[in-house]
């Protein structure tokens, strides 16, 4: 990685080396998922896992913590350095060469956090107070454990130059998650992803029916902060979206409901998004 005196920090430094740590540490998790497949039917899936990672990194270098794309161009060439890669079979190859790009891109990324205390800062003035904010480019988003799902709207939301909001990517500095919450929640929108991670029934049903009475539902702080955004922003500037058969929450009309299985759910989104203010092109 090469210093260029021309390009600056967009973020606090903490904040990037905070984000940039966040990226390492899922990068992993998704390597050691590689490392451990054993059916070839599940190969697809964690590629895909790590292409929106690597698509994101690139993202989030190049158009949130430094003002240019000098050092999101490096990062794109660092996994190219993958020259003979051993396996028995086609498969073991793939998958050793996905895991290789994985390790070189992290390297790199462990990198550019060594040398984050040489660049300087150039901070963007906030906007004022309120959500109304005509140029406003942060969207948050909302999820429970279906980190694929997560991972895809992240990327369709930075390639489209808009700023995706992850509780866990924030910094915590020993806040609760509600004040993180809270502190960052002056955004125009919020994107909340309903994925089926738990089960659940009524109690009478149970009783009556027994497990086959379960249905499959979003996480129970997925609907608490569905309900914090929609005090927060109003319907109107939230949007949920379904992944699979999932339970929609009850006594909440008026929100858009959109399935992330719709081949058009990216269409719907951006729709959403300009009628919330923002200037997104499909």
């Amino acid at each position: 990685m090469h210093l260029k005196s021309e390009t600056f920090l967009r973020v606090p430094l903490e904040s990037a080396r905070v984000e940039l740590k966040e990226r390492l540490r899922i990068g992993g998790e998704i390597e050691i998922k590689l490392k451990l497949m054993l059916a070839e039917s599940q190969f697809e899936k964690h590629e895909e896992a790590y292409y929106i990672w690597s698509n994101y990194n690139k993202s989030l270098l190049g158009k949130k913590i430094f003002t240019d794309r000098t050092i999101s161009d490096e990062y794109s060439f660092s996994s190219i350095e993958v020259v003979s890669i051993r396996g028995v079979n086609e498969f073991e190859k793939r998958r050793n060469r996905v895991i290789e790009r994985i390790r070189n891109e992290m390297k790199f990324l462990r990198s550019v956090i060594s040398q984050l205390e040489f660049y300087d800062e150039q901070l963007e003035p906030k906007t004022g107070g309120g959500h109304e904010v005509s140029n406003n480019k942060k969207v948050f988003i909302v999820h429970g454990r279906d980190e694929l799902a997560k991972y895809k709207v992240s990327d369709f939301l930075s390639k489209r130059s808009l700023e995706p909001l992850i509780l866990h990517e924030l910094p915590g500095r020993g806040r609760t998650v509600i004040e993180k919450i809270e502190e960052h929640s002056e955004v125009g929108f919020a994107i909340i992803l309903i994925t089926p991670d738990d089960v659940g029934t009524l109690q009478e049903e149970f009783k009556t029916i027994g497990v086959t009475s379960l249905k499959p539902r979003a996480r129970q702080n997925v609907i608490l902060e569905l309900g914090y955004f929609i005090a927060k922003l109003g319907r109107e500037n939230v949007a949920v979206l379904l992944s699979g058969e999932v339970e929609k929450p009850s006594d909440i009309d008026g929100i858009i409901y959109i399935s992330l299985s719709d081949r058009g759910w990216e269409t719907d989104i951006i729709k959403e998004l300009n009628s919330a203010g923002y200037n997104v092109r499909v």
